[in-house]
């Protein structure tokens, strides 16, 4: 999208000069010959960034910069001020007025254009920042509504509340669970009706449900009257309150459970890939504390029913007989004490553990086969018991078996005796387990520290990677700018030696800003702000912009560029993305292909997709190297390493994969190589 400038100065030369050179570079000039005006003309159509001269008539900067940081719109907009140098020797402090960066008359056009840019990126910066601290703190508010309640309809109630009020012109934001067959669901929330939580749905009305559940992936459907997924069930759409819909899986232990399900009405329809992103991220979160929340309602269940047996099962234990037929053959290890605590008997599987036989065993008192901090929590649970306070019928208890080994058991005591005065106790030797579980622990936490400690190194180099780039940028492009100036005034005074200097001086620095540029490309992918813009759009004129560049450096070398493609085809891309993928490899062919050889560009169109392929007759790649081609910093020789900077292929596979296409190499030793790209066709 083409950024607006906004030019306030009294002096017409000045705002001539300044529309040129900003024109020049891309932005829409937007001019005021003093502050009054300017202040109005931003206040009208909100600027990307302003140039504002200190000095003016009826209303000068100071007084502009005031009105302008005023206005609620306009807070963050970059403010350049324009001085001369007689105003800087009177002590004025731009940043003081509330400018972002000043510049001072007369000015260099390459330091003006750079402080734009700087200050523009700054402005991105800030931006992104506020969106994420938003993103955090909806996911805090999300992930604090999850843990606070099992109640599975209030989460995911919250859930889609959430998502409703933090996407924008959202009708309805609902979830659904599946049955286990996958032909009904059952609507839990729905943002438009908290009343709706239950209603079943018959899958076959819903594809696009449907096929989350069978892939496992989102999907968005940028237009409804127009996918052919929705071709049978759109008669029954309401398309005057949402034309996008987005579905996303909820996904627990790698299986899908339901979907969660966006309509939004826009004047532009689909949603980013970022909003995409962020709800998936939501669904995944929500996911686990909807299982245990479901999880919870059957452990209710199970528990109640195992109650109402253990209360039917008491009744019955009235007589020794039952007793010793039920304890005897139960999986758990079964001891009943008498009143006085005394084991008066024990199952078999009692007797495995303790190692003692029925007759050793019977008279036994628990407390003499505890050890001591076992017998002070067993005296604490008394005194809390006899106090009326709620105690766990569970707890572990270490032991010494018959043979002196220590074994640590999980007992259970029944609420209440089980046939007169008799207490039952149930027993399972979690030595093992317990042990597995501390083990387990220990790893959790040493890789989650791991982790912890891999991410700020990785942060750390980005920021490093991004930061150093940042602050070269600048000197670098001056200095490549310069050189340049000075190779195209002319050479004929030059020595030998001297022109040489300065074609290696030129071809150097335009590499390291080649360098530059790419890493600060990769910066922006690993961080995920390198947004693009894609569209349908007509591939062969973007081809045709690309070739003309390349003309003189084919006739240089000796080379013959063919072009093999249609008048027109039509794809989805960014047009300025795929520029640079083009450059990258017209530019790689022409530079590995000896003189005599052939450059070839063709495209080739299949039933949902466009091939775009670059053809050489050079050397070849061998086939070891092939695996690594796309690496970053990966180059084939020590000749290739002083022909890029190793990071042009990786870029254009981040590029191609942010398309949704597939990019990859075929070569041969002698005969040449061929890169191809796909890219998707408009549905």
């Amino acid at each position: 999208m083409q950024l607006t400038a906004l030019i306030i100065d009294d002096d017409r030369f000045m705002r001539e000069v300044l529309t040129d050179l900003l024109g020049s570079a891309g932005f829409r000039i937007l001019v005021a010959i003093d502050g009054e005006e300017g202040w109005q003309q931003a206040e009208a159509h909100h600027p990307d960034i302003i140039l504002l001269d200190l000095v003016m008539p009826r209303m000068d900067g100071v007084a502009a910069c005031h009105k302008i940081r005023s206005l609620p719109d306009l807070q963050d907009t970059p403010v350049i001020m324009m001085t001369c140098r007689s105003d800087m020797e009177g002590m004025v402090n731009p940043f003081q007025l509330g400018a972002d960066d000043y510049i001072s008359k007369p000015f260099d056009d390459f330091e003006l254009i750079a402080r734009v840019r700087g200050s523009l990126a700054k402005k991105r910066a800030a931006r992104s920042l506020a969106r994420k601290a938003e993103n955090f703190q909806t996911l805090l508010d999300i992930s604090n509504s999850v843990t606070s309640t099992l109640d599975t309809v209030e989460i995911l109630r919250q859930v889609v509340d959430k998502i409703a009020h933090l996407l924008d012109d959202v009708y309805r934001c609902s979830i659904a669970l599946v049955q286990e067959d996958e032909r009904w669901g059952y609507v839990m929330a729905s943002s438009d009706d908290p009343d709706l939580g239950g209603l079943r749905i018959f899958l076959d009305k819903y594809p696009e449900i449907r096929r989350v559940l069978q892939t496992g992936e989102p999907i968005l459907i940028d237009d409804v009257t127009k996918d052919p997924l929705l071709t049978d069930v759109l008669p029954v759409l309401d398309g005057q309150k949402f034309n996008t819909i987005l579905v996303l899986p909820v996904v627990y232990r790698q299986r899908v459970i339901g979907a969660m399900v966006v309509r939004a009405l826009r004047s532009n329809a689909g949603i980013s890939q970022k909003e995409i992103e962020f709800c998936q991220l939501i669904a995944n979160i929500s996911a686990n504390a909807i299982k245990n929340a479901h999880h919870f309602e059957l452990l209710r269940e199970e528990s109640e029913r195992l109650q109402l047996a253990k209360n039917s099962l008491e009744q019955d234990l009235c007589t020794k007989t039952v007793y010793e037929q039920l304890f005897d053959n139960a999986s758990d290890a079964l001891i009943a004490f008498d009143g006085r605590g005394r084991a008066v008997f024990a199952n078999r599987r009692a007797l495995e553990i303790s190692g003692y036989s029925a007759s050793e065993l019977k008279g036994f008192s628990l407390a003499s086969l505890l050890d001591l901090r076992s017998i002070r929590l067993i005296l604490q649970r008394r005194r809390d018991v006899m106090a009326g306070k709620s105690v766990p019928l569970s707890c572990d208890l270490a032991i010494r078996t018959r043979s002196g080994e220590r074994r640590l058991l999980s007992v259970s005591f029944n609420s209440r005796p089980a046939c007169g005065d008799l207490q039952v106790v149930a027993i399972r030797d979690v030595t093992e387990k317990r042990q597995v579980e501390m083990e387990l622990e220990l790893t959790r936490s040493n890789l989650e520290t791991a982790n912890r400690q891999l991410l700020e190194v990785d942060q750390i180099r980005g920021e490093f990677l991004n930061t150093a780039a940042h602050e070269l940028r600048i000197p670098v492009t001056i200095v490549s700018g310069y050189c340049s100036l000075l190779k195209d005034m002319g050479t004929e005074n030059f020595s030998e030696q001297q022109r040489e200097f300065l074609e290696q001086a030129v071809e150097g620095s335009d590499r390291l800003v080649d360098l530059i540029n790419n890493i600060l490309d990769l910066s922006r992918f690993d961080a995920g702000k390198m947004i693009l813009e894609v569209e349908e759009k007509d591939l062969v004129a973007t081809i045709h912009e690309v070739l003309p560049g390349f003309v003189p450096l084919a006739e240089k070398n000796g080379l013959l560029l063919n072009l093999g493609v249609p008048e027109t085809c039509r794809a989805l891309f960014d047009p300025e993305a795929i520029h640079r993928v083009l450059v990258n490899l017209v530019g790689n062919a022409l530079k590995f292909t000896p003189r005599g050889g052939t450059v070839t560009i063709e495209t080739e169109e299949a039933e949902e997709e466009v091939r775009i392929c670059v053809a050489d007759t050079g050397k070849g790649i061998p086939e070891e190297r092939m695996a690594d081609l796309f690496k970053e910093f990966t180059q084939l020789g020590k000749e290739d390493s002083r022909r890029g900077t190793g990071l042009g292929l990786s870029i254009c596979k981040k590029i191609i994969e942010s398309h949704q296409g597939r990019i990859w190499a075929e070569s041969q030793l002698g005969q040449g190589s061929r890169f191809i790209f796909t890219l998707p066709k408009p549905v």
